[in-house]
């Protein structure tokens, strides 16, 4: 579901960069990411056992662009309707990740949200909100400002909720709990018995 949505998301972006003069990054970028898309879920569909159900959401974000084409054919900006979708799918996607926080708050664990995802979203919506600043192109600054903000949040969440990770334990010869034992080792309560059936030893 997450990659038909970004492949919806690209396809939208690449017919604005078409209709909307001066936006060749956004072209580029994004027909790049496209094909990214389109060849994962190539695969994907090739290799996974629910063909159908996959198929059917691939139809489906088909569907959609249709459909928002033929609606934004019907305004009297093309441009503008287009890129208002823009907007909200945008939004939609940079939002996404905040879903999982009832989930966090209840478990009082972050891991579930990964924080290289959010920072890399911050940082790529900051680089695009400035493009659209320096563009002066609303419909790039209102989805990349709103989504640097929502990446900060889900930073901020991930670093309340971090549960450190555990300090690993070693024994009395130095193993960890996993790690391969050599054929003569003895574990510490074995040792110990051994230990004790010495000293029980008649002289």
């Amino acid at each position: 579901m997450p990659y038909c949505t970004t492949s919806l998301l690209s396809l939208l972006w690449v017919t604005y960069a078409l209709i909307v003069p001066g936006r060749t990054c956004v072209l580029v970028v994004n027909f790049i990411a496209l094909i990214f898309q389109l060849v994962y879920l190539a695969v994907f569909i090739r290799f996974v056992d629910a063909k159908r159900r996959t198929s059917t959401l691939c139809a489906t974000m088909g569907a959609c662009y249709l459909a928002t084409m033929f609606l934004s054919l019907l305004t009297p900006s093309l441009s503008s309707t287009l890129g208002n979708c823009c907007v909200v799918v945008s939004i939609c996607m940079y939002a996404a990740p905040l879903a999982v926080v009832p989930t966090i708050m209840k478990t009082k664990d972050s891991s579930c949200m990964p924080p290289l995802y959010s920072l890399t979203g911050m940082i790529s919506a900051l680089v695009w909100f400035g493009y659209g600043l320096a563009a002066s192109d609303a419909h790039l600054m209102i989805p990349n400002g709103s989504g640097s903000v929502l990446c900060a949040v889900q930073l901020v969440i991930w670093a309340l909720y971090r549960v450190p990770a555990a300090k690993p334990v070693f024994d009395q010869y130095g193993y960890l709990e996993d790690d391969i034992k050599p054929s003569n080792y003895l574990s510490d309560s074995e040792s110990t018995v051994c230990s004790l059936d010495y000293l029980l030893l008649e002289p």
